[in-house]
């Protein structure tokens, strides 16, 4: 009875310290879920949910001034009034540390007069490509040039 009570004590001391949940394997997903959230919301015409995978204080340098939240927005709104569909595809997220990571991807806009295609990131785009993990814990697309608060 020993014998059998100290081996079920060991197999379970085995099965939790073989806990699969790499931080790294974990922010990864977490990543890649935002992106496919951005496809759905996009092509479901639904920029509030599209809009809170962003970081309130997103921050990009584009043809002579940062781009804030705002502008973000407004852009994403002005891709759902002229664009059915989009495609986030081949995507290859970069932790850069605990707290930033960088996705390159295709992004692809497509309509009935054809598709946009976008490498991220790019010198012309770079609207999905740089996230931030919050103090909370959540990973968000701050900008390249976010500076975190």
């Amino acid at each position: 009875m020993k014998l059998r009570f100290l081996l079920i004590v060991l197999l379970a001391i085995f099965l939790f310290s073989c806990d699969s949940t790499d931080p790294q394997d974990y922010a990864k997903a977490r990543i890649d879920q935002i992106l496919t959230d951005i496809e759905i919301n996009f092509n479901s015409n639904n920029l509030v949910e599209l809009m809170k995978n962003y970081h309130t204080n997103y921050r990009q340098y584009d043809e002579g001034y940062y781009l804030d939240y705002n502008d973000i927005s407004e852009r994403w709104e002005s891709r759902l009034a002229n664009q059915a569909l989009v495609e986030i595809n081949d995507r290859d997220i970069e932790l850069q540390g605990d707290f930033w990571a960088k996705v390159n991807c295709t992004l692809i806009f497509i309509s009935d007069e054809g598709t946009i295609e976008y490498i991220e990131p790019s010198s012309e785009n770079g609207d999905i490509s740089y996230f931030y993990k919050n103090s909370a814990g959540e990973w968000k697309i701050c900008g390249k040039d976010f500076i975190s608060y």
